[in-house]
């Protein structure tokens, strides 16, 4: 999180355009919100015919005013006073109805975009997360989603209406003056050429800033998840020094991007705004001459600033499109992330699990350190009913056996089955919801006590629950709470203790009540007395049931059926403890460091 290199530089460098050497066009990035909105016809068919009225009412308008000027004032008839009031309260309803339809959609887009991304993370495997912050996931899914939803709640909308209006206005222009028009359309390409010019690069800046302000989202999450360490070694100072980095170069990029969105939007109002002022005069003269009357001049004039406008807000639209468009190939990105853990046919669905395991050949490394294995020619069976501990120094792989057994990962050589079925051919969801997995800290969620043990049985009882509670020696402890299993733990459990926590989440796994338990440091957070019978209680759970447990503590797991020493990824003994104790000098050192002997 601390570092002096710059996260905005490393994220330009991972671009789409210079990770693949693709240059993605706007509207094909932006073409994956056409399948969301085709879910809600009705919605979509009130928001266009809403665009219509609405850009008709204000052409209409532009009538109205030419009547109004050259009878108005003459006669004493109603009619161009009617026409302006029918008009107005028409162009009133179909406002409504666009800003009620148009916005509605682009919440409800939004929304669906945010679900399906979530869905889609959910199903990646851990590998993922190693090289992707928490924060800038939580800026795709939150600030990258509400650029989109800027633009199809909003932007698209003002840009259909604003479509139509102009053509609309021009076609009025070309009919009230053709000469007048045609002089009109003389900035037309000028006005292109500058949206041409700058549009590409203010998108560039737009990503830019957007993958700024993703460092940003992301060392903060960090922060706030290490707050306790960051306020242990006193590095609040370091903290603020590297946001201030951080902020700094978010508001240079955004700087950057304001900068050159304001030059184009100048340029765009200045060209069409002055031509608009030469062709009124042009029109005045037309008028002095009697080639136009006072209304239609008028009207003409109506049309000019209704037409200068629309294009002038084109430069605008144009800076949202090319925010979105950047949101877009993010979140695109992201979409198209595959999991590593791959199903191989005939991708079966596990029904029930005895608990047979095997490891042949079993080796593995890390993506983020390919050329160093963690686990090297791994051979070992457990048979159904088995309980067998792994041992072994911190860094010795004993957690990333766990972890490929969950199927987290993928073997890099080898083959583990499970009940002599090959585990890449089963699913993993089908496969877990056998597992009773205790990781080495238990992860707690905001809310309740009861939500988070609801995590290991959905639809358990309050008996369960208590049952459970009572297992794990946490009941006693709830019992004295006002609220009980109500009583809220705060963020990631900041209420509880620690050893509260790997209670509640020993909790979860009596609740479960699985065939097949994979324990990582159990009871690491316990004191001697607690882990005593919190350890009785797990021998009682698992007894007929087949079991992995990692253990620093060796007092744990010398009742195991069978040991096995891990040392540098690879086993180089197994036995019971007494058979350990005779000939592994590596288990004879962990014994004698534990007092044992």
């Amino acid at each position: 999180m601390f570092r002096e290199t710059s996260y905005l530089e490393d994220r330009v460098m991972i671009t789409p355009s210079t990770q693949s050497g693709k240059k993605v066009r706007t509207l094909k990035a932006l073409s994956f919100l056409t399948p969301y909105a085709k879910k809600y016809r009705k919605h979509l068919a009130i928001a266009i015919v809403s665009l219509l009225v609405g850009a008709a009412s204000v052409i209409a308008l532009g009538h109205g005013v030419r009547v109004f000027v050259n009878e108005g004032f003459d006669h004493k008839s109603l009619y161009p006073f009617l026409f302006l009031l029918a008009t107005i309260l028409t162009m009133a309803c179909a406002s409504y109805g666009r800003l009620f339809s148009v916005s509605w959609l682009g919440e409800r887009i939004t929304a669906d975009i945010r679900t399906k991304a979530l869905n889609h993370l959910l199903g990646l495997s851990p590998r993922y997360y190693e090289t992707h912050g928490s924060g800038e996931i939580l800026s795709w899914l939150m600030g990258d989603t509400t650029q989109l939803q800027i633009l199809a709640g909003n932007s698209i909308g003002i840009a259909v209406r604003n479509m139509v209006t102009l053509l609309g206005g021009l076609s009025m222009m070309f009919a009230t003056s053709q000469k007048l028009t045609l002089l009109s359309l003389l900035v037309v390409p000028i006005v292109v050429a500058i949206l041409l010019a700058y549009g590409r690069y203010v998108r560039q800046l737009s990503t830019t800033a957007q993958s700024a302000l993703a460092g940003i989202s992301n060392a903060i999450e960090e922060m706030l998840e290490g707050i306790r360490t960051v306020l242990a070694f006193v590095r609040e100072k370091w903290f603020m020094e590297t946001y201030t980095h951080l902020s700094h170069q978010h508001l240079r990029a955004t700087a950057r991007h304001l900068h050159a969105r304001g030059i184009m939007t100048a340029l765009v109002i200045t060209v069409i705004f002055l031509s608009v002022c030469l062709v009124v005069w042009l029109g005045c003269k037309d008028v002095q001459t009697g080639n136009l009357t006072k209304g239609d001049l008028t009207a003409f004039m109506f049309y000019a600033v209704v037409v200068a406008s629309t294009g002038g807000s084109i430069s605008e639209i144009m800076g949202d499109l090319a925010r979105a468009s950047g949101a877009a190939e993010r979140i695109q990105r992201l979409l198209d992330e595959t999991s590593d853990v791959v199903t191989l046919p005939p991708m079966l669905r596990l029904p029930d699990l005895k608990g047979d395991i095997a490891f042949k050949e079993v080796s593995f490394a890390y993506s983020s350190r390919p050329d160093s294995m963690s686990l090297c020619d791994i051979n070992f069976h457990l048979q159904p009913g088995e309980h067998v501990a792994i041992v072994g120094e911190s860094g010795a792989g004993k957690s990333t056996l766990l972890q490929l057994l969950m199927r987290f990962y993928t073997p890099t050589a080898g083959t583990i089955t499970i009940d002599g079925i090959d585990l890449q051919t089963i699913t993993p969801e089908s496969l877990r919801k056998h597992i009773g997995w205790m990781p080495q800290e238990a992860t707690l969620f905001s809310g309740t006590i009861r939500e988070n043990l609801y995590v290991g049985k959905i639809d358990a009882t309050d008996a369960e629950l208590v049952e459970a509670c009572q297992a794990a020696q946490l009941a006693s402890f709830i019992a004295t709470l006002p609220q009980g299993y109500d009583t809220p733990i705060g963020v990631k459990g900041v209420r509880l203790s620690g050893g509260q926590r790997q209670r509640l989440g020993l909790a979860r796994i009596f609740l479960l009540d699985p065939p097949l338990f994979l324990l990582d440091e159990p009871t690491s957070a316990l004191d001697s007395s607690s882990e005593a019978e919190i350890q009785l209680a797990l021998d009682l759970m698992m007894q007929g049931r087949t079991s992995i447990t990692i253990a620093h503590r060796l007092s744990t797991v010398i009742r195991a059926d069978r040991l096995y020493v891990l040392e540098q990824g690879r086993i180089i003994a197994k036995g019971t403890h007494e058979e350990l104790m005779a000939f592994c000098g590596p288990y004879q050192a962990f014994v004698r460091q534990q007092n044992l002997v």
